[in-house]
């Protein structure tokens, strides 16, 4: 709109059905930019989680399985509980468990109990280890 439009044009009823529809197109185009970016950063997440779990496996021969049965034996000793991919790590810790270079590739054996049902997420939380960013929130069924 230029300051020359005529009170009468921008009042126009057609003045306003051109806007909204300019507003729900520009918003339509940011919801699929938005969209894609989410999408693309998806994938990169999966790709780094994909590549820590081979590189764990070629430092430690089957830990990405050991690491499953480890988060599959956390849930059954925790059924009900609410936790986060750390207090897995953490626990793993403390019973032993042969720890990968790569701490990240944790999220392929969790992601993996999610598929077999072990684990479920039921949200987010705060992680004050990764600057307050959310981290998925987990619960062992």
């Amino acid at each position: 709109m230029t300051a020359r439009e005529s009170f009468a044009e921008v009042g126009s009823i057609e003045w306003y059905a051109q806007e909204q529809a300019r507003l729900r197109a520009a918003g339509e185009e940011s919801a699929r930019i938005h969209a894609e970016k989410k999408a693309v950063a998806k994938a990169q997440a999966q790709a780094a989680i994909d590549q820590a779990v081979a590189a764990a496996d070629r430092e430690i021969t089957g830990w990405s399985d050991l690491a499953l049965r480890f988060v599959r034996l956390y849930a059954t000793q925790n059924k009900g509980r609410r936790f986060t991919g750390r207090d897995i790590v953490l626990a793993s810790i403390e019973a032993g468990i042969i720890q990968p270079e790569n701490q990240k590739a944790w999220g392929g054996p969790i992601q993996r109990a999610a598929r077999a049902k072990f684990i479920v997420r039921v949200g987010t939380t705060e992680d004050p280890n990764r600057h307050n960013n959310p981290v998925p929130l987990w619960e062992a069924v």
